[in-house]
């Protein structure tokens, strides 16, 4: 059941509050009071007063209920039933965050709501939706907020006859949160494995996104709220607030959110079976599937991702809030730099040559990089020799005394060419040289002679 209009709002004079406008979209039988206009058909069935249907008409395209050739709720229900985690007032629920620029100076957020509705009592008209739209958004709502609207008592569902044609102004004040927030999402992700790889999936793409790239997830609408809600808390900000998303659309190459999810079909007949094919071939989309007929894109291994799924799992949260305390603010908007400094402060044990490369031309990294470098184990000596020209010139004595005494013995056991080469240049009597003058190599063997004769 739907919800009915709310009370008159009892504005505070002494506080500045920011109105939102509201407006409800459905397909209007004709006659007076049933409609904006009094006329019927696919329109704003009520509004704020003084909006007019040509202001709403630029929302109502974000609006609606997408229908499936093979559609209908009650094929739905019992599946509903048994993989929905958490029925709200429709699993099935369209929930649209996006932004319109009204001048090109001036832009505002707004959020949309619709729902599959009952046939249409006076036309039998099947197909029929009910959407409940509010903006413009406060400034304060985030991505985050959008999504934590899923499941409010404060949408709209359904028509009624004593359903007034206006509608009042309403603030934050007057808008209740759902059902998602960080215990719900916990229990989501527990809940399936198929979940969580969902959730690893969007991780991975979003630390690898760039603006050119959206996201396509398939599957239940309410799938994608809570793993799109935790992304947004366990990644900076700057990596998710551009984001605009809509959590059901029909099937489509061509779509205006980055982030969007579709149902996928009931059979492999399905006219939309020719989209789900081509959108993993499309370079600007990172494809999931649940279904092994249309495969995924493929993403590659991402430390940072699959730890961030198990510190969800554990609700730990904590341990991501004390990580991104300490980074500076450019690195936050890097997918690649913050897996970087997470396997630097987390996972020394897991650095590749690949990325001390990287650390080593990070400014906050440097030190870090060169000293992991110098003291791990697990660099050869051509990998450390691969970054002399980095270290600071008052260690790189020091480093190529460390690096004689703890590989060279290794070096001649396991390489006979580079032991024949360290003897032969041993056995030759040099006239000693500058120091400036001297080679890489015959400072090592100058530092190698001095380490064995004194």
């Amino acid at each position: 059941m739907g919800r009915s209009l709310p009370h008159a709002i009892q504005i505070d004079t002494n506080k500045i509050i920011i109105a939102m406008k509201q407006a409800c979209f459905t397909f209007c039988c004709s006659g007076l009071g049933k409609s904006l206009s009094g006329s019927g058909g696919d329109r704003a069935r009520a509004a704020v007063k003084e909006v007019s249907e040509s202001e709403l008409l630029v929302y109502k395209k974000f609006c609606g209920f997408p229908q499936y050739s093979n559609f209908s709720k009650a094929e739905f229900a019992e599946n509903l039933l048994t993989h929905s985690f958490i029925l709200t007032n429709d699993p099935l629920a369209k929930l649209v965050f996006g932004t319109i620029n009204v001048t090109e100076d001036f832009s505002h957020h707004f959020l949309a709501h619709s729902v599959s509705a009952l046939p249409d009592k006076e036309t039998n008209r099947d197909g029929n939706y009910f959407s409940h739209l509010i903006y413009p958004l406060p400034k304060s709502w985030t991505v985050r907020t959008a999504l934590e609207m899923w499941g409010s008592p404060f949408w709209i569902t359904c028509d009624s006859d004593d359903m007034s044609s206006e509608m009042p102004l309403i603030n934050e004040k007057d808008v209740q949160m759902g059902v998602v927030n960080q215990e719900t999402f916990v229990q989501f992700l527990r809940s399936s494995p198929e979940r969580q790889k969902k959730f690893l999936f969007l991780i991975k793409s979003l630390l690898s996104m760039d603006s050119s790239r959206k996201i396509v997830l398939t599957g239940l609408p309410e799938d994608m709220v809570f793993c799109l809600w935790g992304a947004t808390r366990c990644l900076p900000s700057s990596m998710w607030i551009n984001i605009a998303f809509s959590t059901h659309e029909k099937p489509s190459l061509s779509f205006s959110f980055n982030v969007v999810n579709f149902l996928l079909p009931e059979n492999p007949d399905s006219q939309d079976e020719i989209v789900f094919k081509e959108l993993p071939q499309r370079q600007n989309i990172l494809f999931y599937s649940e279904n092994p007929h249309f495969p995924s894109s493929e993403l590659p291994d991402n430390a940072l991702a699959e730890d961030i799924l198990e510190i969800c799992l554990n609700n730990s949260f904590d341990t991501l809030d004390n990580f991104y305390r300490t980074l500076p603010a450019d690195v936050k908007s890097s997918g690649a730099s913050l897996q970087i400094y997470w396997k630097f402060l987390n996972q020394p044990d897991r650095i590749s040559c690949q990325d001390i490369d990287m650390a080593i031309r990070i400014p906050e990294l440097r030190n870090r990089a060169i000293e992991t470098l110098m003291n791990s184990f697990h660099f050869s000596l051509d990998d450390q020799l691969n970054f002399y020209q980095f270290v600071n010139p008052e260690l790189q004595d020091q480093m190529l005394n460390r690096l004689i005494s703890e590989n060279s013995i290794e070096q001649i056991r396991n390489n006979s060419e580079y032991a024949q080469l360290l003897i032969s240049a041993l056995s030759i009597q040099e006239e000693p040289q500058e120091e400036e003058s001297l080679s890489l190599f015959q400072r090592i063997i100058e530092f190698f002679k001095k380490a064995l004769f004194g």
